[in-house]
């Protein structure tokens, strides 16, 4: 703080908004005390996500501490994504002003003009000119100790890396050829690493197990082949502000995308643009197709959960009684849709809409269904799995006994093999990413996958796993199914 007010001294991770992606391999910048959870969730941020912040630079000044401030970064983190901000002493105009920047969903902060007419009809003057006031230099050492002192008073407000896993770092494994796929460790310990988006946000084998479908926020769509890695075919489509989920129909002709209160669906080949879902309110949170391939689940916030038929393009809507909804997934005859979000999950019918089983397993990040249909695994932010028994509408059995302040991280991504005997889970954390493969009949871990990441997903045949790798090359790693 200077004599005629505050002086940036320290640009920190800041950049121009034309400006490049700030990052380094695998590696998402902030400072987690004021990190959106579109940030924490390594999404693409926006204005949005300067509001979220601003709220918790507003609500630090009027109290001197962060509103989810925490001893460690992964309480941080689960107080950003799950919790409300604390705000006790803050009063007056300028609270409910906090609250709006602070809310959980981008659509529902405030834009930039609307804050700041808020703000100025809160009492708070807009900025004017600077004072031609010459400052005095401050010596480097009391920048120095200044420096130290704000350390000590909030040392979780330190900017820090939130880092994904890289094939890079220390005992990681060496970037194979495609050719030379059958040399891939009959134990799933030595995988090969495939050309693709350097970060996936889905993985999926074709119906025949001969292609592998990948694509991220970079809006590149790959399409590889499976016994040899070649790429068959990179098509490329406009990256909007927020893309939030991605998904790839069955048979990998096209590939959907939630995007700002609308879905996009392209050709997978191409990237045509073939198909538009709009009239959204929200921005949509969870997409769904179903084994099929005709029928696409859409919701965007709310409860509402709009069922498109590819084909002939009409909609039936579905109500949920746990929404909004974080997580989408069909069963494998595709007579049920199962949905997840931070307090419950949900069985609901697709055909009449009649709500089946409310699963009480709250925090659902990620679903999926057995083979066979007659188990669904539920995977929350803490890292532990619910197994629920879809015929009695309960959770029957637990993997893991995760604590989300010293465990491996929330759950991503989950995959049954085919023969519905193994379950692979797909944890992340800040500074973490851990891949188990579960014996299910022995609930136990039988093998841990190193520099692997979600989404994870077999092949039809079960011969082999397919996972995200960060910080290389391309990013799918291939293993002989363990």
């Amino acid at each position: 703080m200077s004599a005629d007010g505050p002086r940036i001294i320290d640009f920190g991770i800041a950049r121009d908004a034309h400006a490049s992606t700030l990052t380094a391999a695998g590696v998402v910048m902030g400072t987690f005390s004021f990190m959106s959870p579109e940030q924490v969730r390594a999404e693409v941020a926006g204005p949005g996500s300067d509001v979220f912040s601003l709220g918790c630079v507003l609500a630090y000044a009027a109290t001197g501490r962060g509103p989810f401030d925490a001893g460690t970064i992964p309480a941080i983190v689960h107080r950003v994504l799950y919790e409300p901000p604390r705000l006790d002493g803050i009063t007056g105009p300028l609270l409910p002003i906090i609250v709006g920047c602070l809310a959980k969903d981008i659509a529902q902060r405030p834009s930039i003009p609307n804050l700041l007419a808020q703000l100025g009809t809160a009492g708070i003057p807009a900025p004017g000119p600077t004072p031609a006031v010459a400052s005095p230099p401050i010596p480097r050492r009391a920048l120095l100790a200044g420096a130290a002192a704000v350390v000590g008073i909030a040392a979780v407000g330190t900017p820090a890396a939130l880092l994904w896993p890289s094939l890079e770092s220390k005992g990681a494994s060496k970037r194979n050829e495609p050719s030379r796929l059958g040399n891939a460790s009959a134990r799933g310990t030595d995988p090969v690493v495939l050309r693709g988006p350097n970060r996936p946000e889905t993985l999926v084998f074709s119906q025949d197990g001969k292609t592998i479908g990948a694509s991220g926020t970079d809006g590149a769509i790959w399409l590889l082949e499976a016994a040899t890695g070649r790429s068959i075919s990179v098509a490329h489509v406009d990256v909007p502000k927020y893309v939030q989920p991605i998904e790839f129909s069955p048979d990998l002709k096209l590939l959907a995308r939630g995007e700002e209160k609308v879905v996009r669906v392209f050709d997978a080949a191409t990237g045509r643009a073939v198909d538009t879902l709009s009239g959204y309110t929200e921005n949509v949170r969870a997409i769904a197709f179903s084994p099929d391939g005709k029928t696409l689940a859409v919701n965007a916030g709310g409860e509402t959960i709009r069922v498109r038929d590819m084909t002939t393009r009409r909609e039936t809507t579905l109500r949920s009684k746990v929404g909004p909804l974080d997580a989408a997934a069909f069963s494998p005859d595709g007579r049920l849709l199962a949905f997840g979000n931070n307090n419950n999950s949900e069985l609901v019918r697709v055909d009449g809409g009649r709500s089946v089983a409310i699963l009480k397993w709250s925090r659902a990040h990620s679903l999926a269904f057995s083979p066979d249909g007659k188990t669904l695994a539920i995977g929350g932010i803490d890292g532990d799995v619910g197994l629920c028994d879809v015929a009695e509408g309960r959770v029957t059995a637990k993997l893991g006994e995760e604590d989300m302040f010293s465990g491996p991280g929330m759950v991503y991504s989950l995959a049954f093999s085919p023969d519905g005997k193994t379950l692979v889970v797909a944890h992340a954390a800040p500074g973490s990413a851990t891949v188990r493969v579960w014996d299910l009949a022995g609930r136990r871990i039988r093998t841990t996958l190193a520099n692997a990441a979600a989404p994870v997903v077999f092949s039809p045949d079960g011969k082999l796993l397919a996972a995200a790798a960060y910080g290389v090359e391309g990013g799918v790693q291939l293993w002989k199914a363990p």
